[in-house]
Order: structure tokens, then sequence, then C-alpha cells
């Protein structure tokens, strides 16, 4: 029985990773219009199905804290739009809503100290946010069952009026409920526009072997049939291949004529 229940909950946690992650592609970034404490600098480097990962597996809460922290979320984005999830803000507002819905609803939880550190933040700056999360729920932290209800209904249905209030931008539920895909779309995007292009060890080796990348050798014309290549190097070879063919006999008599 409690496996099933364990298995149950990481399939509900994967859900609202899901749809906290669809909610950030498509939610304008408003730090520099309306700024508020849960601002990060800079894009947190894990992603957030991995940070409810962590904090499901440190803190081992009851699963209810975490329908409870999104219940949190709901009012927030009520509230004002600044406060709807992006990259920027989603880490902090999970860690200060489940700190606040362990406290609430949960008979375990752990001192701020302990949460600043499976969150990533400074005890200080988690002090801060929760009193800031307090003083817009008015201190009213404890949601009823209808809220609940509505959200583990709407956490398979990407089309529930339910994540109406949780886009900060005109249109933009209109524009991505109609299809599921088209928010894995726009999360994909997302995080191809967020992370950089990462070099290969390929195209390293072609610049500083030959002063170009692979790419720009595909670019180039080819050689006709019965013709030699200007450049051995070809955009498909290994590194082992490529240091093999320099350091050879015969790359080796080349180099020297």
């Amino acid at each position: 029985m409690q496996a099933s229940e364990s298995l149950s909950d990481q399939v509900t946690l994967r859900s609202l990773a899901a749809v906290l992650e669809r909610l950030c592609a498509t939610n304008v970034d408003m730090r520099s219009s309306a700024p508020t404490m849960f601002d990060a600098v800079s894009v947190p480097a894990m992603s957030v199905h991995c940070y409810l990962v962590r904090m499901r597996r440190y803190t081992k809460f009851d699963f209810t804290c975490f329908l409870v922290a999104f219940s949190y979320l709901e009012q927030l984005c009520k509230l004002d739009p600044a406060f709807c999830p992006t990259m920027h803000n989603v880490h902090r507002l999970v860690v200060t809503s489940l700190l606040v819905a362990s406290k609430a609803a949960d008979d375990v939880f752990h001192a701020n100290l302990f949460m600043a550190q499976c969150g990533g933040i400074s005890v200080l700056e988690i002090n801060k946010l929760e009193l800031e999360l307090c003083r817009k729920l008015k201190w009213v932290v404890m949601p009823d069952n209808a809220q609940l209800l509505r959200l583990r209904a709407a956490l398979n249905d990407s089309r529930s009026s339910y994540w109406a209030c949780w886009h900060n931008s005109p249109g933009a539920a209109v524009r991505d409920e109609p299809t599921a895909s088209k928010w894995d779309e726009a999360a994909t995007e997302a995080t191809a526009v967020r992370m950089p292009r990462t070099k290969s060890l390929q195209e390293s080796l072609g610049r500083i072997l030959f002063g170009v990348s692979p790419g720009e050798i595909a670019d180039k014309p080819q050689a006709k049939p019965g013709q030699s290549s200007p450049t051995a190097y070809s955009p498909t070879a290994s590194p082992r291949s490529v240091f093999r063919r320099i350091f050879s006999s015969e790359g080796l008599s080349q180099q020297a004529s």
C-alpha cells in the first residue's frame, strides 16, 4: 500500500513540475517593470522537477504540503501578475510556500536554516520571504478542501480554467491552452534560449588544428572527384581519427615536405 502511494505521489510531483515548467515558459519576466522579493538575479541551474524532488527527498513532508503550497501560489497569482511563476522566481516561491505550508498543515516541519540549505538560499533571505508570503496571504494559510480538489483535477487538464490566473501575459492562456503539445514546445524553446550552445570537442579541435570549425568546413565547396581536398579534416571525423592522421608517419611526412 505504501509503495503504491509513493508511486502516486511521484507521478503527482512530476505533474506539478510539468505545470510549473510550462507556465515559466509562457509567462513574461516582469522584473524590470514590477520586481518582487522572490525574483532571482539569474536563472538557477537546477530544473523545477529536480528542485521539487530534492525538497521532497530531504524534508519528508506529507505530500499534502505540496498541494497547500500550490494553493498559496494560486492566491499570489490572483493578487498580482508579478508573482506568476517564471524561471527567475519559481524556485524561491516553491521553497517559501513549502516552508509555510509545512508549518500550517503538517505535524512535522523543519527549522528555517534547514529549509534554506535545502533551497539553496541564505537563512536571512528565507526569513524575509516567509514574512513576505504571509503578509501577501494576510496570514490566512489554511486552504479549504475545495481548493485542493480543484488543483488535483486541473493537474491533468492544461485547458482547465484553473490555470487562467497563473498567466501574466495577455492572451497567453488562450493561446497555449488548445493543446498540451504547444506548452511542451514553448518549454523546450525557452530552455533552448536559456541554455547557451556548448561547443563540442570536435569543433574546438577543428579551430585549434585547422583554424576553422566543422560548420565552416561544411559550408565550403567540396573538392571535385579526382582532386585532393586542401584540408584533410572532415566535419564527421572524430578527434581520435584527427590525431591519428596528424601524428601518423604519412601525416608527419606531409608536414615535413
